[in-house]
């Protein structure tokens, strides 16, 4: 993994809307792992992209193919959480933990119900899924 680090000297984003937003903080992964790309900024707008997807951490909006993705806060909770650990598979009890900051309770299915309601609004019909069930790993989000 490679990061490139903001020079100190660049401008810091200060209160004025007129303002640069200032520095970029891109990551990038190997191909190996489908040559995501995350940019992170140091101004008002906060992104992870994957794929065709974006997810704004600020507004906690969604975009897929152009299109904007209203998101309930537990929603944009699971899909920030599947994106920054995207490609690999993400457990039940690691999605409870992390979204619910709570035990896996193996009698529910809370985690079944967030990741189709995610679904339903990410993988549209003409689009490619990105959201993969691993049998027996848990839950993935992969731009194929």
């Amino acid at each position: 993994m490679k990061a490139l680090r903001p020079d100190p000297n660049d401008p810091v984003p200060g209160t004025s809307a007129t303002e640069t937003p200032g520095p970029l903080l891109e990551v990038w992964l190997d191909a190996g792992r489908e040559g995501r790309v995350f940019t992170y900024a140091c101004g008002p707008h906060r992104q992870i992209r994957v794929g065709d997807l974006e997810l704004d951490l600020v507004s906690r909006c969604a975009m897929r193919a152009g299109k904007q993705i209203p998101l309930t806060n537990r929603e944009s909770a699971l899909l920030e959480f599947l994106m920054t650990n995207s490609p690999r598979p993400m457990s039940k009890a690691m999605i409870v933990e992390r979204v619910w900051d709570q035990y896996f309770d193996t009698q529910t299915n809370v985690v079944n119900v967030y990741v189709n309601y995610l679904r339903k609004k990410i993988d549209q019909p003409g689009l490619n899924p990105l959201i993969h069930t691993m049998r027996g790993a848990g839950f993935a989000l992969r731009a194929s």
